[in-house]
C-alpha cells in the first residue's frame, strides 16, 4: 500500500521476494496461460530473494563468491523463460 503498485508490478515484486506468493498472485491475473507459464518459470528459476539470503548466510565465511551464484540465477531465469515460451508454443 505504501508504493501504490498496480497489480502487475505488485505480482513482480511478490515473485522476486517469495516464489509461492508471487505465483499465487500471478494465477489471479487475467493473462494468457503461455505468459503465466513463462513468468512462473522465471520466478522458479530465480528462487526469490528469501532463498538468496539463505544462500548468503550459508556461504558466509567460505571462499565461495555469491556474485557468481546471483549471475547464474539471472541467466537461468532468462533461459528458463525462453525455453518455456517455445515449449508452450509447441503445445498450445
Amino acid at each position: 500500500n505504501t508504493f501504490n503498485f498496480n497489480i502487475y508490478n505488485s505480482m513482480i515484486v511478490k515473485g522476486l521476494l517469495e516464489i509461492t506468493i508471487g505465483i499465487e498472485s500471478l494465477g489471479k491475473l487475467g493473462l494468457s496461460i503461455i505468459y503465466k507459464a513463462v513468468i512462473a518459470s522465471c520466478f522458479l528459476a530465480f528462487g526469490g530473494f528469501s532463498v538468496h539470503m539463505q544462500v548468503i548466510s550459508q556461504i558466509s565465511g567460505t571462499k565461495i563468491n555469491y556474485k557468481y551464484f546471483f549471475i547464474g540465477r539471472i541467466y537461468q531465469m532468462i533461459l528458463s523463460g525462453i525455453i518455456t515460451y517455445f515449449i508452450c508454443l509447441l503445445f498450445y
